[in-house]
């Protein structure tokens, strides 16, 4: 009986942090490679509505962190655990949170820190510096935010099969305890005759 609590608080102590480090590297390639898809076509789409259906092929400051906001939220939509996925309403919500704040801070960075021209005249999406064109800015915002998302989801079936490797290892352990137990009263099932003669 003993054993059992035992066997149960031993399983209770499997948490997320130990499955997520026996996710497979194959898992997160995986993950990454699919954000980096996400992350492009949302940022793409909401860069195409300024581009084209707008006509906003560069922009000032107020239009770009509130063009950095909505990919933002709709890259946490669809990254991650997305919103069609079952129980997904709380995290969403705080991705939305997390993706305004970083969507916003994200923006900033390309706007002031990566002051490199780009000619996507070819693509009627303008010429000029990377934070100051919307169909150059807005993947990259897009891709950050939907990398992170991918990566720190951990995914059901990953956490499902760190799981069962958890009870499998319990389980071999509970049966190496119960043989070692029946060795145990083998041996004093057979010396307790032998006591007895010694003792008459």
């Amino acid at each position: 009986m003993a054993f059992g609590t035992q066997h149960n608080f031993t399983l209770a102590l499997v948490d997320d942090t130990q499955i997520e480090a026996n996710a497979s590297p194959c898992i997160m390639v995986g993950r990454f490679i699919l954000g980096l898809i996400k992350g492009v076509l949302v940022g793409a789409a909401v860069a195409a509505v300024l581009v084209k259906g707008l006509g906003i092929v560069t922009w000032g400051a107020p239009i770009a962190y509130v063009a950095a906001v909505v990919t933002g939220l709709l890259t946490a939509l669809v990254s991650g655990k997305a919103i069609w996925v079952r129980d997904a309403g709380v995290e969403n919500a705080i991705k939305a949170v997390a993706a305004v704040l970083i969507g916003t801070v994200g923006m900033y960075a390309v706007r002031k820190w990566l002051p490199y021209t780009v000619d996507l005249s070819m693509l009627q999406a303008g010429a000029g510096k990377l934070g100051d064109l919307p169909a150059a800015a807005l993947p990259m915002v897009g891709t950050l935010l939907a990398l992170m998302f991918e990566i720190d989801n951990t995914g059901e079936s990953a956490k499902e099969a760190g799981r069962e490797q958890a009870r499998a290892r319990i389980a071999e352990g509970a049966s190496h305890k119960r043989l070692e137990d029946v060795d145990v009263s083998d041996e004093l099932a057979a010396e307790t005759p032998a006591r007895r003669r010694a003792r008459h």
